[in-house]
């Protein structure tokens, strides 16, 4: 049964990863943002967020 939050976290942290992805620069901080926007989209993920909408919102 999903938790009222689940929704809005997801979205958050979909917020969260497009912002990571945004404004990665330089290789080592490129790197280590890019981890950090790959578990925010797989937590948004596992929180009810379609992929369709994880795919639409990264622009």
């Amino acid at each position: 049964m999903a938790r009222r939050w689940e929704g809005p976290a997801g979205r958050l942290l979909l917020g969260l990863a497009v912002l990571l992805d945004r404004t990665v620069t330089g290789k080592a901080a490129k790197r280590r943002l890019q981890h950090c926007r790959d578990a925010a989209l797989r937590a948004a993920y596992r929180r009810g967020v379609p992929v369709e909408v994880l795919a639409s919102g990264r622009g």
